[in-house]
């Protein structure tokens, strides 16, 4: 029996069923959206949490060397540079320390407070002793420690700008290392 006119447009105005195809693409691209800006917000959160972190830990990514370049030969006494300064608080020190195994190897870590102006470090280390041979490595290792520390530690403890330890100091953050080799040559007595 064929429809009536009023049959044809209830059937007209009665609402479809969804298309499942088009329904079920929606649904992807919603959540595809949704895991797209979460994906941006927590790696925009990783960065901001590590740019935070460097800043409230002291961290000074602009220290770095200029003089010597890395496998470079030096004499025993030799003039470390660098480019940067420390945040306020902190002081800037260098450590040498000889590398290498066997019962002749020094290992112990010696450090000096690095001179600082607004852009600029230097360190005199001095690199073994008259017995150390040419050829010996060294690591050279910049550290921001507590600067009051610092003061303390080498005007009141040794009275001089340099300390010797088999550890680092406490809080030192490592910032930047060089190896260098021993040049032939004496050391200055004194």
């Amino acid at each position: 029996m064929p429809e009536t006119p009023a049959e044809e447009r209830e059937r007209e105005e009665k609402p479809q069923p969804p298309n499942r195809k088009r329904w079920l693409r929606g649904a992807v691209r919603s959540t595809a959206a949704r895991v797209g800006a979460a994906i941006t917000l927590v790696a925009a959160l990783i960065t901001i949490g590590v740019w935070l972190s460097q800043i409230l830990s002291g961290s000074a990514p602009g220290i770095t060397f200029t003089n010597p370049p890395p496998d470079a030969q030096v004499p025993c006494v030799y003039t470390v540079t660098g480019h940067g300064s420390p945040p306020t608080g902190q002081a800037l020190v260098l450590s040498n320390q000889q590398q290498g195994t066997g019962s002749n190897v020094d290992s112990t870590l010696y450090f000096a407070a690095a001179k600082t102006n607004p852009d600029t470090w230097n360190v005199v280390v001095q690199l073994g002793k008259d017995s150390t041979p040419a050829g010996t490595l060294f690591t050279l290792t910049t550290w921001l420690v507590d600067a009051d520390w610092i003061n303390y530690l080498t005007q009141v403890i040794n009275q001089r700008p340099w300390w010797a330890t088999l550890g680092t100091p406490p809080g030192a953050k490592q910032i930047q290392s060089v190896t260098v080799t021993r040049a032939a040559g004496k050391c200055p007595k004194g």
